[in-house]
């Protein structure tokens, strides 16, 4: 049973783990400088225009949404009441 761990790589995969780790690390890096860059942007425009981008999904959740765009999530639900008259 000598036989070596290499046996069961796929072509075109990493030799090792830590050039995998390696590659993981630097797409997160990538990643994490996009959300930056779209979250900034996102949040410079008027709060009534960041609500009317959150819509529900399966991939991001209304709260991720709410972070991510900084809109306070009881926001999303508040329905503003019509002004009482007032009784003469």
């Amino acid at each position: 049973m000598g036989r070596d761990a290499s046996v069961f790589e796929q072509p075109g995969e990493p030799a090792s783990g830590l050039e995998r780790e390696k590659e993981l690390l630097e797409k997160i890096g990538e990643l994490t400088v996009a959300r930056d860059f779209f979250s900034t942007r996102a949040r410079a425009t008027p709060l009534r225009q960041r609500r009317s981008m959150i819509q529900v999904q399966e991939q991001i959740s209304l709260r991720r949404q709410c972070e991510l765009l900084a809109v306070g999530r009881s926001g999303l639900y508040y329905e503003p009441v019509g002004t009482l008259r007032t009784w003469r």
